[in-house]
C-alpha cells in the first residue's frame, strides 16, 4: 500500500476547495469529492482501488487517477472505464515521502546529508542551538523576516492563514535558535494529518549558514512522526519535467536527496453516465 494522497484528508480537501461549493464521496482510502456545474455533476477521486461510484441524475463525470512509484506510462484497461490518459494527463506534481517508521533511515540519504544530520544531533546535545515550539503569529513573524522571496512569503501567509483555521492544534510550529547568539535561524510548520496518517511539511525557511539546519528540521519531522506512530514525513511537490516552474529545482534537488520515495500521477480513468 503506498502513502495516500493528500486528497484523502478531508482537511485538506477542506484548504484546497474552500471557497468551491463541493461534497465528499466515500471514505478513505477511496474518499472522493463531487463538484455540481450547471447541468454536469464531476466526481474525482485518486486512490490506489476502484472507487465506488454513486449513481446520481443528469449528466454525470467521474475521474479516477491512480497514484504509483514510478512514473512511467501503463496501458491498463480497467472494465468499464475510458482510458488510461495518465500519460497525457498527469493531475499534479510528483510528491515524496520518507518512511519515518524505517529505523534506519537515514542511512538512504546522501552522504553530505548524513553528515548534516550528525552536525545537527551534536549541536543539539552540546546545546549550541535548541527547538523551540511557536504559535502562529509569532512563527509568521519570523518567516516574513526570512531570506524567503517577497512574492513566496507573501502567498504563503494567507495559505498558512487557511490551512491554521481548518487543522488548527494539528498545525505545529517550531523554530530553531541558536543559543550563543540568542537568534531565531529557522522555522518550520508541519501539519498532522490524522486522515492520511502523515506528517506534511509545509513551511519552513533558514538562514543559509546553518546548512545543516534545513535537513535538521526533516530529521525533526520524522523525530515528531516516529513519536505520534504515523507512518510517513510527506515533503510535498517537487519538479519534473512539465511541472510546476524551474524556480523548484533547488527544492527537488534537496528532497530528493534524502531518497524518498516519490509518488506519481500517471494513470488516469473516466467515465460518463447519463441518468
Amino acid at each position: 500500500m503506498l502513502p495516500l494522497s493528500l486528497l484523502q484528508s478531508r482537511n485538506f480537501i477542506k484548504v484546497l476547495y474552500n471557497k468551491e461549493k463541493y461534497e465528499l464521496l466515500g471514505d478513505i482510502p477511496t474518499l472522493g469529492k463531487r463538484i455540481r456545474l450547471w447541468f454536469l455533476i464531476i466526481d474525482f477521486y485518486v486512490c490506489e482501488n476502484e472507487p465506488k461510484v454513486e449513481p446520481v441524475k443528469g449528466i454525470h463525470i467521474i475521474g479516477w487517477h491512480i497514484p504509483k512509484d514510478k512514473d512511467e506510462f501503463e496501458n491498463i484497461k480497467k472494465t468499464g472505464w475510458c482510458g488510461p490518459f495518465g500519460k497525457y494527463l498527469p493531475i499534479t506534481s510528483p510528491i515524496p515521502h520518507i518512511n519515518a517508521q524505517d529505523p534506519n533511515y537515514f542511512l538512504q540519504w546522501s552522504k553530505r546529508k548524513q553528515l548534516y544530520r550528525k552536525a545537527w544531533l551534536r549541536q543539539l546535545e552540546q546545546n549550541e542551538i535548541e527547538v523551540i515550539e511557536s504559535g502562529f503569529d509569532i512563527f509568521v513573524e519570523h518567516y516574513q523576516k526570512s531570506n524567503l522571496p517577497k512574492k513566496v512569503k507573501k502567498y504563503n501567509r494567507g495559505q498558512m492563514r487557511d490551512y491554521f483555521e481548518i487543522y488548527k492544534e494539528d498545525m505545529l510550529f517550531y523554530l530553531i535558535r541558536d543559543v550563543k547568539l540568542d537568534l531565531v535561524i529557522a522555522g518550520v510548520c508541519i501539519l498532522h494529518d490524522r486522515d492520511i496518517k502523515q506528517v506534511i511539511k509545509e513551511y519552513s525557511f533558514t538562514d543559509k549558514k546553518y546548512k545543516n539546519v534545513g535537513v535538521g528540521m526533516i530529521d525533526l519531522c520524522i523525530s515528531y512522526a516516529k513519536k505520534n506512530g504515523l507512518p510517513f514525513v510527506n515533503l510535498t511537490l517537487i519538479n519534473t519535467y512539465g511541472h510546476m516552474s524551474k524556480g523548484w529545482g533547488g527544492f527537488t534537488k534537496f528532497k530528493l536527496e534524502f531518497n524518498p520515495i516519490v509518488i506519481y500521477f500517471r494513470q488516469s480513468y473516466f467515465k460518463i453516465t447519463f441518468n
